[in-house]
């Protein structure tokens, strides 16, 4: 490409933004309302995205395990109280718990995939740091906030949380992740810089 070339090029993509929904650059980008009706969207393979959201995750819960490799699940629907034996994987959740409403299914489940898998899987490192090595966490500042933050999380995203935080919001979306970075307080915490792109297998 020539000198002339690449310059008009250059210029082209600055003056574009990327669309989130399809990828493509645009002058003016899909919008929730619009980006239905683009035909660059439907030819997205939409991204596997998680259903069943874990308020008391899996690596945490897993600990209580015996040696079935289950747990014991207490439930009250009415007046008796039940018990039964089940996988860390198969309570402590509500599917959609998290989800974004009135938004396209494509990003619908952020704030569980990109905001509390992150919690957890740096979660589960700082434990596993505390049970093999309690001492050298001390020095630790990213395991410190990562455990912080999971205790926090644990105080704000249950269904009740959830739901009280959504009345409190009146129509607004009922998001615990801003709540729980408000409260962690992201100008003091390293970890947060992070913890959206953090990978991992904490869940």
């Amino acid at each position: 490409m020539s000198g002339e070339g690449r310059e008009t090029s250059s210029m082209v993509r600055s003056a574009t933004k990327r669309c989130e929904f399809c990828g493509h650059w645009y002058i003016r980008p899909c919008t929730a309302e619009t980006q239905a009706e683009c035909s660059n969207t439907k030819l997205v393979i939409e991204p596997q995205v998680s259903i069943r959201h874990h308020y008391i995750p899996v690596f945490y819960s897993k600990r209580w395990c015996g040696g079935d490799g289950k747990i014991c699940e207490y439930s009250r629907p009415r007046d008796k109280i039940y018990d039964r034996r089940v996988v860390p994987k198969g309570t402590g959740f509500q599917d959609r718990l998290y989800e974004t409403k009135g938004v396209p299914k494509l990003i619908a489940q952020r704030i569980e995939d990109d905001f509390m898998s992150s919690v957890d899987n740096h979660a589960a490192e700082a434990l596993k740091l505390l049970e093999t090595d309690a001492s050298k966490i001390n020095g630790d500042q990213k395991h410190k906030s990562a455990w912080s933050l999971f205790l926090l999380s644990l105080l704000m995203r249950t269904p009740e949380d959830v739901a009280a935080l959504g009345r409190r919001l009146g129509k607004g979306p009922s998001d615990p992740s801003r709540a729980i970075r408000e409260k962690q307080g992201a100008r003091r915490d390293p970890l947060f810089g992070r913890v959206h792109r953090a990978g991992g297998s904490g869940r």
